[in-house]
């Protein structure tokens, strides 16, 4: 298991916009082969900025699997245009 984490930053004008979309994205995401948990939760430290964090059975269910997959697509439709940056992706494996 892995565990993807994201940073996104939302402008401060549409976060009322993506934050009734969270739960529709966690949804796409959990529909996705290989992904075990999602969530997306606002930071302390940044209006606008949240954490995505995923878990995948491997880092290719994310990178290869649900990357090529039209749930990918319908994600990136659903909030893409919503992010004021590219989010900041990484990847840590789970602790046993």
């Amino acid at each position: 298991m892995i565990h993807e984490h994201a940073i996104i930053a939302i402008a401060p004008a549409d976060v009322p916009v993506f934050e009734n979309r969270i739960s529709a994205a966690c949804s796409i995401l959990l529909r996705s082969p290989g992904c075990a948990s999602a969530e997306i939760r606002p930071t302390l430290d940044r209006p606008g900025q949240y954490l995505l964090t995923v878990g995948w059975a491997s880092l290719s269910d994310h990178l290869e699997t649900f990357a090529a997959s039209p749930a990918a697509t319908e994600l990136h439709d659903l909030i893409g245009s919503l992010f004021a940056e590219t989010p900041v992706v990484v990847h840590v494996e789970a602790a046993s």
